[in-house]
């Protein structure tokens, strides 16, 4: 398709609301879905298509490309839409609306200083893990990764922590919508093995990742979760196998289910 001569004037300025001419509709409809999905967020087709002022069909259609291109979540068993992990990462509005970022900022580095190793704070973003805020370790020899990566949901202690606290249908909705790579030769992809680790996992009351998402790494992860007990996000240590020893992960564990506790309590996820 071309632009002819007469589309564009030569003097933008002139045109008394050039709004009403360069508008592209299906742009303002899915600028006016994000915004609603990112002001209210888990709402269904009818609702968003409702505040939307749209068809069901049409809001479908750019829903379907915004789920595509990773601008928006799809829940699997609710078919609620949530903001997205692109949407995240680009600009994290909603974290920011949360606080949860600045307000762990003490609680990580007290963990880092405690084990000597890099603490991370992650959430559920679509089919990965979303890296929030991380607390490096001071030691040459770290586990480290970046404020806005995203990773591996079947194979990080993050990812695993989140899942098990999870509805059990749930995860496995969210393990089943994605193929799951193993990212060494210790990652658990069978879902079947998967479902036993989370309730494991679940049981235990954190996660561990044994060398699954990295060679020679190990983490211990641990879901922050509100009143009901559903997951908003989750916390880990990570670092060299050879100092994350089998005698320490207990207490890791532990100390990260305190925390986990701690965050909740202060954002209120749960009564004091």
């Amino acid at each position: 398709m071309t632009t002819s001569q007469t589309d564009v004037p030569d003097d933008p300025g002139a045109v008394s609301d050039p709004g009403s001419v360069y508008d592209v509709a299906v742009l303002q409809k899915a600028l006016d879905l994000l915004e609603i999905i990112t002001d209210a967020g888990g709402l269904g087709l009818a609702e968003l298509s409702a505040r939307a002022g749209a068809s069901k069909a049409s809001s479908f259609r750019v829903l379907s490309t915004l789920h595509r291109r990773g601008y928006v979540s799809k829940d699997p068993v609710t078919r609620r839409y949530t903001p997205g992990p692109r949407l995240i990462a680009l600009s994290f509005a909603n974290v920011s609306k949360l606080q949860l970022a600045p307000r762990a900022r003490a609680i990580l580095d007290a963990l880092r200083d405690e084990f000597g190793e890099t603490v991370n704070l992650g959430i559920l973003a679509d089919h990965d893990v979303l890296y929030l805020e991380i607390a490096e370790s001071a030691r040459s020899l770290r586990m480290s990764s970046e404020v806005g990566s995203r990773d591996r949901l079947h194979s990080t202690s993050l990812g695993k922590a989140i899942l098990a606290a999870l509805p059990v249908d749930e995860a496995r909705g969210l393990l089943e919508a994605y193929e799951r790579k193993p990212a060494t030769r210790r990652t658990i992809v069978d879902l079947a093995a998967l479902m036993a680790e989370l309730r494991v996992t679940r049981e235990r009351g954190y996660s561990i990742d044994d060398e699954e998402n990295e060679v020679g790494a190990r983490c211990v992860g641990a879901a922050i979760t509100d009143v009901s007990g559903r997951p908003q996000a989750a916390i880990s240590v990570s670092g060299p196998a050879a100092r994350v020893f089998d005698s320490t992960i207990d207490a890791m564990g532990a100390r990260l289910q305190d925390a986990a506790d701690e965050l909740a309590t202060m954002m209120g996820w749960r009564p004091a």
